[in-house]
């Protein structure tokens, strides 16, 4: 089946659900638009995922108080495997915005309310965990940072422990992690409640350094704001480039070249494997297996110093752009020699990992994931 009559399902199972669902497009072959009152965002999401086999990718907040009085709140469901997107919205008062929580019936959208109710002032009712997600006890009172009118005010500990969840019990222990870590890694502090080594609760508390890359975004011209992008996370420079660029290209209705769009899953295909080496060099080294993590380190700076001679940024910074790339690329005549070799190097690395006991036993049966938890949680990657 294709995504054009996919989305004609889709369009046929909103306009003859329950829902009341207006203003429907269909912009490009495998997205559907719509507007939907606050009321009916539960009845749209048991639709969408319960009966399409979507799942709900994104939640993002909009303040147009200034242009509409009004917020408004942006779903975006996917259904990766027919490859169709559905983005609804709904408006939200200006003055008093509340939204009914989504939370308890998907659990994907837990995160994002909180986020928008934090950053926002946005009101959640029925969010069976409301925490705050991205505040800080040392912000000032009534500060919405990504409110059009958002004032920064004097920022001072208000004294206050974190609401964090206790597990009590013969046998149980707390163990806190963080907020500092010995690694030259984001601050994130996390509590376990643990009985020898099963871990009865974890809970995180996140976003020690959020610097607001939303805020910076706004103003920008397009060109501009690819920069920006490439540092939302410095190792995927390339994924988090590509998206805004393909965010402006489907907004301008622009079309890729061929060349481009090769070149790019290139870049894609150079920074996951970076990152997947580094990845596993890092669980491995969890285990106490140091050699073994050395090696994916020294396989990783392979990759980075091809990297360098391929776009000139380790990093493959400065080479994406709206409708392409920034400049073309050269290709090396041993580009693909080279991520072969270091493919092949990698794989005996992971035949010892997997040939020693010491990492087997610590792996096996740890941490899995089945299909079911994984969609339940909208797992991506």
């Amino acid at each position: 089946m294709t995504s054009t009559s996919s989305l004609d399902l889709v369009v046929r199972a909103l306009a003859d659900g329950p829902v009341d669902v207006r203003d429907v497009t269909t912009p490009r072959a495998n997205e559907a638009h719509c507007r939907i009152s606050p009321a009916d965002v539960k009845g749209l999401g048991d639709i969408v995922c319960r009966d399409l086999g979507a799942e709900l990718i994104l939640m993002a907040g909009d303040d147009l108080r200034k242009e509409a009085s009004a917020f408004f709140v942006h779903y975006l469901f996917a259904n990766r495997t027919a490859n169709w997107f559905l983005h609804a919205s709904t408006r939200l008062d200006g003055a008093e915005p509340e939204l009914p929580s989504l939370a308890p019936y998907h659990y994907p959208a837990s995160r994002f309310e909180r986020e928008m109710r934090d950053q926002f002032g946005i009101a959640v009712p029925g969010h069976p965990n409301p925490r705050p997600l991205v505040k800080h006890g040392f912000w000032p009172e009534g500060y919405y940072p990504l409110r059009k009118d958002a004032i920064t005010g004097a920022f001072g500990d208000d004294g206050q422990p974190f609401p964090f969840t206790s597990v009590g019990g013969e046998g149980i222990y707390e163990i806190p992690v963080g907020p500092v870590h010995a690694g030259v890694i984001e601050p994130g502090h996390f509590r376990f409640s643990v009985m020898g080594e099963t871990i009865i609760d974890m809970k995180s508390r996140l976003y020690f350094t959020h610097k607001g890359t939303e805020k910076l975004f706004e103003g920008r011209q397009p060109l501009d704001g690819v920069e920006l992008s490439e540092r939302v996370s410095g190792d995927t420079s390339v994924g988090h480039a590509l998206a805004y660029c393909q965010a402006v290209e489907a907004a301008a209705g622009a079309d890729v070249p061929p060349r481009a769009r090769l070149l790019r899953v290139i870049l894609l295909e150079l920074e996951r494997l970076y990152n997947h080496i580094a990845d596993v060099g890092a669980i491995v080294n969890d285990t106490g297996f140091a050699v073994a993590h050395a090696h994916c380190f020294r396989i990783r700076e392979r990759m980075l110093r091809l990297n360098k001679r391929f776009t000139g940024s380790r990093l493959l910074r400065g080479v994406l752009a709206p409708g392409g790339l920034a400049r073309d690329l050269a290709v090396p005549v041993d580009l693909s020699s080279q991520v072969e070799a270091a493919v092949a190097d990698f794989d005996e690395i992971v035949t010892i990992c997997l040939n020693n006991t010491l990492v087997v036993d610590r792996l096996e049966g740890t941490g899995v994931l089945n299909p079911e938890l994984a969609k339940d949680y909208g797992v991506l990657g």
